[in-house]
């Protein structure tokens, strides 16, 4: 089994901080308790999420498989049916189980793709090829 570290750098942090923003005017604001409580609630929701995005997403090769998890999104490809990795680009829309840019494509199947993010693209791609040789890859990346 190989651990791959997720890239935890990059945009995802700053709705993470701009989610501490209500419990800051919660915590000046003078009203009734019931009424706080419930905002306090409400507020610290997201950055619940955000918390458990960034404390969850991992990335691992076991038994042939990439696996891939980050909050409730999770599942597994096996690397024998990967096709293309597109290297440096972002996904917009689609399977993202990843908290930055500049990550990899991973094409599979014939028609599936899924986007990941880990901290080195280029030791992710290396293992892939180590274990099918037949992955085209394309980098976006600039030098």
């Amino acid at each position: 089994m190989k651990n791959i570290p997720a890239n935890k750098k990059g945009f995802f942090v700053y709705p993470l901080l701009a989610s501490l923003l209500p419990l800051l005017i919660l915590y000046t604001h003078q009203g009734a308790l019931s009424v706080i409580s419930i905002e306090l609630l409400l507020s610290t929701l997201p950055l619940a999420i955000f918390v458990w995005a960034y404390a969850s997403t991992v990335y691992r090769i076991e038994d042939g498989y990439f696996q891939y998890r980050s909050t409730f999104i999770k599942g597994k490809i096996a690397i024998s049916t990967i096709t293309r990795l597109e290297v440096g680009k972002n996904m917009w829309a689609g399977t993202k189980p990843a908290l930055s840019t500049k990550g990899i494509i991973i094409k599979y199947n014939q028609y599936d793709e899924i986007y990941v993010a880990p901290q080195s693209n280029s030791d992710l791609v290396r293992e892939f090829v180590a274990i099918n040789p037949s992955i085209e890859v394309v980098n976006h990346e600039k030098k």
